[in-house]
């Protein structure tokens, strides 16, 4: 994992938002690339079942869960 640590203030005022369903083979290498812009990061889960979740938590983003419908209702949500 990357050590690299940005307090709020180093923080460019954007954010990145991922979609994700038992995303553990792929979302750890989503999350360092969005780490190393200073980002915040947000992770909207439709249930995983694998360690998805915990991936998004080990690097700092914020999730949240959220019932799929369809991808644009889940972007609109």
């Amino acid at each position: 994992m990357n050590d690299l640590k940005l307090e709020p203030k180093d923080r460019l005022p954007l954010a990145v938002w991922v979609l994700a369903y038992n995303e553990e083979k792929n979302l750890e290498a989503c999350l360092q690339h969005a780490l190393s812009l200073g980002v915040s990061m947000f992770v909207v889960d439709s249930g995983s079942t694998d360690r998805t979740c915990e991936i998004a938590l080990r690097y700092g983003a914020n999730v949240v869960t959220h019932a799929f419908e369809s991808h644009a209702k889940q972007w609109n949500w």
